[in-house]
C-alpha cells in the first residue's frame, strides 16, 4: 500500500458532518441508513429532520416513511427495508427495535432482514476521517483540469477515471479532452478524446477491451486528462499515479462486491444500499481503496437524498488525494454544505 503524504496546505481542522450531527456518543448509534427512495422523517435527540442516505441513528430514534422505501443497516451488518406507512423505532440493538404498520407494532421477525456487512459497517464519519480532514471551504485553486481518479492504491480491475475541469467561468459548458495513461516504463497505452462538462465531476469507464492493465502489486500507471491541444510531450511526466493493490486486496474486495451484487440480483437488498455500502468499504480505513469508492458515490450525488452523503464523501476523499485536486474537493465541501 501506498502511505498518504500529510496535506499540508492549510493547519485548521474542520469536521464536516454527513447530515445534522448526533449529540449520542458514539455507543448509541445502533444503525445507519444506506437507502432512501422516497420521503420520510428520523426523530432523534428532541429533532426532527428528513430522512437522509449516510444518517446515522441513535437508540431510541423513530424513523417514519411518509412514502416510497428505505433501507437502514444495523450495526450487526443486517439490513432491514421500510415501506411507505412504516414508523420504526429503534432500540439498543435489531432484537430490541420495534415496527408499526398496517397489522400495528411488533418487533423486527425473523426473516425480515438480511445479511449484508457480516459485522463490520463502516461509521461513515469515524473520527479517523475527521481528524485528517483539512478546512477546505477556504481553498483556492487554480482553473486547470485536475486528473481526480484512481489514485493511490486501487482493486478495481478496470478503473473507472475520473475528472475535473476547475474553470468556474465556463462552468456547465461541454469540452473536449484527451485522456493519456502510461505504464511503468513510460509507455503511453491509452490516448483516448472524451467529452466533459466544465466545472463537474466528469468519468470515462475503462472496458476490459480497451486495455489490459498489469495488476500485479507495486505496478504504478500515471496519467492526466487534458484540454484537447494542450496534451504533454512524452518526455513530461502525468499529474497522477495508482498502483493496484496487493493479490490478497483485491480478491477480498471482489469478494464483496460479487456478495452485494448478488444480494441485489435475488431482490434481497436495494441497489442505492448496495452504493452506499461498497462506498463505504472502499472508504474504510482498514482498506484504504478510495478510488474505488468514487464511481458508487458519483451515482449515490444524482439521489436527492444520497447527494449530501456523496459530497461529503467525496470531498474528504479528494482532499486526501492532495492539493492538485484542491478545487475539486472545496467545491464538493461547498455542495454538502449548502446543496450547489
Amino acid at each position: 500500500m501506498i502511505r498518504l503524504a500529510t496535506i499540508g496546505l492549510v493547519t485548521a481542522l474542520f469536521v464536516c458532518t454527513l447530515t445534522a450531527s448526533l449529540d449520542a456518543q458514539d455507543a448509541e448509534v445502533v444503525a445507519m441508513v444506506t437507502a432512501v427512495n422516497g420521503s420520510g422523517t428520523v426523530e432523534a435527540n428532541g429533532t426532527t429532520e428528513a430522512l437522509e442516505i449516510g444518517r446515522e441513528l441513535p437508540s431510541g430514534a423513530k424513523i417514519i416513511l411518509d412514502g416510497g422505501n428505505a433501507s437502514i443497516v444495523f450495526m450487526d451488518g443486517q439490513l432491514f427495508e421500510l415501506a411507505a406507512g412504516d414508523r420504526l423505532e429503534l432500540g439498543a440493538d435489531l432484537s430490541a427495535s420495534t415496527i408499526t404498520g398496517g397489522g400495528g407494532t411488533r418487533g423486527v421477525a425473523d426473516g425480515e432482514t438480511v445479511a449484508v456487512a457480516d459485522g463490520d459497517v463502516a461509521r461513515a464519519n469515524n473520527d479517523k476521517w475527521q481528524s485528517q480532514m483539512a478546512s477546505i471551504y477556504g481553498v483556492r485553486g487554480d482553473a486547470s483540469v485536475a486528473a481526480v481518479s484512481p489514485r493511490l492504491t486501487v482493486a478495481n480491475q478496470t478503473p473507472t477515471f475520473f475528472w475535473f475541469d476547475g474553470d468556474s467561468v465556463a462552468a456547465g459548458r461541454s469540452k473536449t479532452y484527451t485522456l493519456l495513461v502510461r505504464d511503468p516504463s513510460g509507455k503511453t497505452v491509452v490516448s483516448q478524446e472524451l467529452t466533459g462538462t466544465v466545472y463537474e465531476l466528469n468519468k470515462q469507464d475503462m472496458m476490459l477491451s480497451s486495455y489490459a492493465f498489469d495488476r500485479s502489486p507495486g505496478t504504478v500507471y500515471t496519467w492526466g486528462v487534458y484540454a484537447k491541444g494542450t496534451e504533454p510531450a512524452e518526455s513530461e511526466s502525468l499529474p497522477a499515479s495508482f498502483v493496484f493493490v496487493d493479490t490478497e486486496g483485491q480478491e477480498r474486495a471482489r469478494e464483496k462486491e460479487v456478495k452485494l451484487q448478488n444480494l441485489v440480483e435475488t431482490g434481497s437488498m436495494d441497489e442505492t444500499s448496495y452504493h452506499t455500502l461498497m462506498s463505504l468499504y472502499y472508504a474504510d480505513e482498514r482498506e484504504r481503496l478510495f478510488s474505488d469508492a468514487i464511481p458508487h458515490l458519483y451515482t449515490l450525488l444524482d439521489n436527492p437524498s444520497g447527494k449530501k452523503f456523496a459530497a461529503t464523501q467525496l470531498a474528504q476523499i479528494l482532499n486526501r488525494f492532495g492539493n492538485e485536486v484542491s478545487t475539486a474537493a472545496a467545491y464538493f465541501a461547498r455542495k454538502a454544505r449548502y446543496g450547489m
